[in-house]
């Protein structure tokens, strides 16, 4: 939080082991009342505080090392142990090959938020700011992703789920200058990983999610 202070990141008055005091957000809505009326309106906020999270980098001394850790999907992957009949073995092999791919050709590794979520956009006056930030390095096109995939118990139900997940990538890549197909295969990583981080308390969320991603990535590896 404290690096992000003045990038987008709500105020931390205070702070102890296991507690932050932070100032008051208000009205302290999120992005999730958005959802789905709003959407164009909903990307361009995010795409704006995205592009404060990564503005901070060229102004902020390098982080303390162990600050943060790196996206490690493989390595989460690896731990998990799966038969090979179980519904989730595909995706995560799947999801293996994709993330080895980006992370080879990641031009640019920055201190990202890393869950930037919708809950975890909120208005604060006539801004909005980020809370909750887990702290990861890696690809900046990673950022976009936890966007993508929420709201997690809403995004995958609604009938027009491939067009909304479609007309993201394509605003996000327009706003950020991104690669759309970078966008939609770290999507479809976090998507596998969100399933990953639930298998022991099964969420048909998370594995809807892979499957509507799996479908968005197809074949692009």
């Amino acid at each position: 939080m404290r690096f992000f202070e003045n990038h987008g990141a709500v105020k931390v008055i205070d702070s102890a082991k296991g507690a932050l005091l932070l100032q008051r957000a208000i009205p302290g809505n999120s992005l999730t009342e958005y959802f789905s009326d709003r959407e164009d309106e909903s990307i361009r906020i995010a795409a704006n505080v995205i592009q404060k999270v990564i503005a901070s980098q060229a102004l902020m001394a390098s982080p303390p090392a162990g600050m943060y850790a790196s996206i490690v999907f493989n390595a989460e992957a690896d731990s998990v142990e799966v038969n090979a009949t179980d519904a989730i073995t595909y995706y995560i092999q799947k999801a293996k090959r994709v993330a080895e791919h980006l992370q080879k050709t990641t031009a640019e590794r920055v201190v990202m938020h890393g869950d930037l979520h919708h809950d975890n956009i909120v208005q604060d006056g006539n801004e909005w700011k980020i809370i909750d930030p887990t702290g990861v390095i890696g690809d900046p096109v990673y950022e976009i992703a936890s966007f993508m995939i929420n709201p997690i118990d809403k995004i995958w139900k609604h009938e027009n789920a491939l067009s909304i997940v479609k007309n993201r990538i394509d605003a996000f890549s327009k706003l950020l200058n991104v690669d759309p197909i970078r966008i939609a295969q770290w999507t479809f990583v976090k998507s596998v990983l969100c399933w990953i981080w639930t298998l022991e308390t099964p969420n048909q969320d998370r594995s809807e999610l892979a499957k509507l991603f799996d479908k968005v990535v197809g074949d692009k590896t």
